[in-house]
């Protein structure tokens, strides 16, 4: 069933307490464990997989404690280049591979703890796997848990032996694994090494020298899961050295800038691996910020360092965050830096103060500021110390002055989220200056005008001062007069006019008085127009009609008209008439109007129509 995997756990009998337990793999050569105990104990074997748990003996001995010797673990370097073809340079004593088996040496002993395991490919070509122990092709497989788990290794000989660890992310799981890798002392859990990897898809070797009892955890860093597909006891070839990039300080904090400004800080990036590594880039994110790299890629020895400077250009308020992303041919690249600023607003500031204006009565006068400060800008200005409605521009200009307007005082202030400043104060001056404003007639005489027709006559206003005139507002009264030409605010310049065409359309039949009146600045006050008209009823027409008797019985005749030759015809007669003659009369509107007659005899059967004529009412 493809191997077992078993649990051995040892229990105190009295309190069930779990004294030790350890997860066994992969025993086909046999394996002892071994422990030192006192007392009344259970020693459990669970099956984990393989379809039975088994146990072949127990020995008791004598108890001898062991030479005590320290733990020593000196990292020897990174190996990226062997990938899985390990034999020949690494396990020369020994090895322990993922769902393919171990041959652990006499001087050591191996426990995997807490994990379990996976195969990716139980077969394949692909050089990143790992050859088998009995060399007949790859396998590759994981022990792996979504923490961490560890190697139980001890070297009893009390000699240093070179111990290799093989992490494979063959599958890129979730964006690809980055994990930490650390050789403890199993007797006082100190650490001797750390080593965090990242971007180890084609495989990479971590070498340690190593004597005594030691523990060496994968611990998930990113990825879903820490995976390791070996570990391998000695070697003939020293390992492959390899580059390590780490970056000083962690992150940058360029603290509170305001709009426009800027600051430079650096940081050093340094090879701390054991061979020489190249920095092909370095990219920043967030805007406002920029780093120069013209000197790349740039090649640092092993323990070798470089400054790089960072500039942060303050361009909108608010929080900035941004990232330093370095790549280089590290294993632990790329390597990033963090970085915040915070960015606030200048306070407006004028550069230029409104200037006082001298304008004559009836002209307007503009009032401008200018300014520096962080957008955006509000702008408000008043009329002696009065906000005056919609001015929020950085220019102002004013209605028609008028001799009230003399001695004005117009400031005005700005806001932004830093501050308010307020302008001094622009005085305007208003000077003499005639308002004149004269009507071309000042009565209009429409005389008669029939009911539901109208007649249109014109009347003008001009500007006969020196000053301009603003029209304020133009009415009319009495029935049936309407006025149009002339815009309440309209403003009329020295010698222009306006034409104001009135209206008379009376309803009803009847004398009517009106008048129109135009206000303005103008010194003589508001401007009158009376208006006169007669509405008169219409002049009535008739049509006379007359026909030929009809040569057949009949008992009367109809009457169609129609305003469209040839159809279209309405009956005028409600009955049949007995004569040959109709009077179609009351008639008021200048039209053409058809006429055609049918006959109707005793049983209602009504004639074809007769021929058309046709009747003009004037």
């Amino acid at each position: 069933m493809g191997g077992r995997v078993e649990t051995i756990q040892v229990v105190d009998a009295n309190t069930n307490a779990v004294l030790d337990s350890r997860q066994i793999s992969a025993f086909t050569n046999g394996l002892y464990l071994v422990w030192n105990i006192t007392g009344h104990v259970h020693i459990t074997a669970t099956m984990n997989a393989g379809g039975n748990s088994v146990i072949s003996g127990v020995f008791f001995a004598p108890t001898t404690k062991p030479a005590f010797t320290p733990a020593v673990a000196s990292f020897a370097g990174f190996d990226k280049a062997t990938q899985g073809n390990w034999a020949g340079s690494y396990g020369v004593d020994g090895y322990a591979l993922a769902n393919s088996g171990q041959s652990i040496p006499s001087y050591a002993s191996f426990f995997v703890q807490n994990q379990a395991n996976y195969t990716w490919a139980g077969t394949t070509g692909d050089p990143r796997a790992l050859e088998t122990g009995a060399g007949a092709g790859r396998i590759a497989a994981t022990w792996y848990n979504a923490s961490s788990f560890d190697f139980d290794i001890n070297l009893t000989d009390g000699k240093s032996h070179q111990i290799a660890v093989y992490a494979l992310d063959w599958d890129y799981y979730m964006g690809g694994r980055a994990e930490t890798i650390q050789v403890s002392d199993a007797n006082t859990n100190a650490v001797l090494d750390t080593r965090a990897i990242s971007a180890f898809t084609n495989g990479l070797y971590l070498v340690w020298n190593v004597t005594g009892h030691v523990h060496i955890s994968a611990t998930m860093n990113a990825g879903g899961n820490a995976v390791i597909s070996g570990v391998f006891f000695g070697g003939s070839t020293p390992a492959v050295g390899s580059a390590q990039i780490t970056v000083s300080p962690a992150s940058l904090n360029f603290g509170s800038l305001n709009v426009g400004g800027s600051s430079t800080q650096s940081f050093t990036i340094t090879n701390s691996g054991t061979a020489s590594g190249s920095i092909s880039q370095i990219a920043v994110s967030g805007a406002g910020y920029s780093v120069a790299s013209s000197n790349l890629p740039l090649s640092l020895a092993p323990g070798q360092s470089s400054p790089v400077n960072v500039t942060f250009a303050a361009t909108s308020v608010g929080a900035a965050a941004g990232t330093v992303t370095i790549t280089s041919s590290a294993t632990n690249s790329p390597a990033t830096i963090a970085m915040s600023a915070t960015v606030t607003a200048i306070a407006p500031a004028i550069t230029n103060q409104p200037v006082s204006k001298s304008v004559t009565v009836g002209q307007s006068a503009t009032f401008t500021v200018a300014n520096t400060g962080t957008a955006p800008i509000t702008y408000q200005w008043q009329k002696n110390g009065v906000a005056i409605p919609g001015a929020t521009s950085s220019a102002y200009t004013t209605a028609a002055a008028a001799t009230s307007d003399n001695a004005s005082l117009f400031t005005v202030s700005l806001s932004n989220s830093a501050g308010t400043v307020t302008s001094n104060g622009a005085t305007l001056t208003v000077t003499g200056g005639t308002l004149i404003l004269n009507a071309s007639s000042s009565n209009l005489a429409f005389g008669s005008v029939n009911v539901s027709a109208s007649s249109v006559q014109t009347v003008s206003f001009t500007n006969a001062g020196t000053a301009n005139v603003t029209i304020s507002s133009v009415s009319i009264s009495g029935a049936g007069f309407n006025a149009a030409g002339i815009a309440t605010g309209m403003i009329l310049t020295p010698g222009q006019s306006a034409a104001l065409s009135v209206t008379f359309a009376p309803a009803a039949s009847g004398s009517v008085t009106g008048s129109i009146t135009v206000s303005s600045n103008a010194t003589a006050g508001a401007k009158f127009v009376s208006l006169t008209g007669t509405g008169s009823a219409p002049m009535q027409h008739s049509v006379a009609l007359s026909w030929s008797p009809s040569a057949s019985t009949v008992v009367g005749y109809n009457v169609y008209v129609s305003l469209v030759s040839g159809s279209g015809y309405a009956k005028l007669t409600s009955a049949p008439v007995t004569v040959v003659d109709y009077m179609d009369s009351g008639l008021q509107t200048a039209q053409t109007r058809y006429y055609v007659v049918t006959s109707v005899d005793s049983n209602n059967n009504e004639s074809g129509y007769s021929n058309e004529v046709a009747a003009i009412v004037p």
